[in-house]
């Protein structure tokens, strides 16, 4: 992969970013339902099968234990696909089913970015938030925190988007073997187009959040309580379960795919055509 450059790279263009990572999605549904249908059936069994291990004495699993399960399989699959996904994007490669069930150093490297990427998100947007408390809460009282905590949340979305683009490509980066250091790498690399990543992650996030809260519409209007399904209602809730994981899919691959179009355009590596639908 070309070492990312330390000139100031020239403007991102939004629109034309976004649509080319729709584009690498459905235009390459093959591609895309390859990698993550082994994954759609396993969150589902995971789910299901752990829950109703809850409610069989001869298993008698615990709350906690089944959270913990899922969240593992959950973080470590999404790991997995994203790695794929990446490298689709960027140099098409291919790619079985059991294939995508692979875990090397790439996908650890991956995960350990993630996770040191949200670490310094939340401890930076804690920091600030902390500071302002210590700093005036003493001297305007509780009027002051009421205003803080009503303004702290759209404050604290709002750094987390921009921290969040300005880091974000730091994953094509890891996914290529990129440099030693890649949020470094992805500091410098994104330095002037904080704004323009922001909106296309909004454009790329906002349109599957909506379907998302369909989803979970209509599994209120069948069971307003919202609690674990009867028997005769598991075959529906685990098909609107499937729907949500499709469509957390798909957003994962929609972020992945902008940020490799937006990483492709800075740095001039050449994005495979097996992945934008040409």
């Amino acid at each position: 992969m070309p070492d990312v450059p330390r000139k100031r790279p020239a403007r991102l263009l939004v629109w034309e970013t976004v649509s080319a990572g729709y584009r690498s999605v459905f235009g390459d549904l093959g591609a895309f339902i390859t990698r993550a249908w082994l994954w759609w059936v396993i969150f589902v069994l995971a789910i299901y099968g752990l829950d109703l291990g809850r409610g069989m004495p001869s298993f008698g699993l615990n709350k906690t234990f089944c959270s913990i399960v899922i969240t593992l399989v959950w973080v470590i699959g999404s790991t997995i696909f994203l790695v794929s996904w990446n490298r689709r994007v960027l140099l098409g490669e291919p790619a079985t089913s059991l294939a995508s069930l692979r875990v090397g150093p790439r996908e650890e490297r991956y995960l350990g970015i993630g996770i040191l990427f949200i670490l310094v998100i939340y401890a930076s947007v804690f920091a600030a938030e902390e500071a302002l408390f210590w700093l005036y809460g003493p001297q305007f009282g509780p009027e002051f925190l009421w205003l803080l905590d009503r303004l702290a949340i759209p404050v604290i979305l709002l750094a987390i988007l921009a921290l969040g683009a300005r880091f974000s490509l730091a994953f094509p980066i890891v996914a290529l073997d990129g440099p030693r250091h890649p949020l470094v790498a992805a500091w410098r690399l994104s330095r002037g187009q904080t704004l323009r990543l922001m909106g296309g992650f909004l454009l790329t996030i906002i349109p599957l959040l909506v379907m998302t809260r369909v989803v979970r519409f209509i599994e209120y209007m069948i069971d307003p309580t919202m609690l674990v399904p009867t028997p005769e209602m598991i075959v529906p809730f685990m098909g609107l379960t499937f729907a949500r994981i499709v469509i957390y899919f798909v957003q994962m691959a929609v972020i992945v795919s902008f940020t490799c179009q937006a990483y492709a355009r800075l740095t001039g590596h050449s994005v495979s055509q097996q992945s934008v639908g040409s």
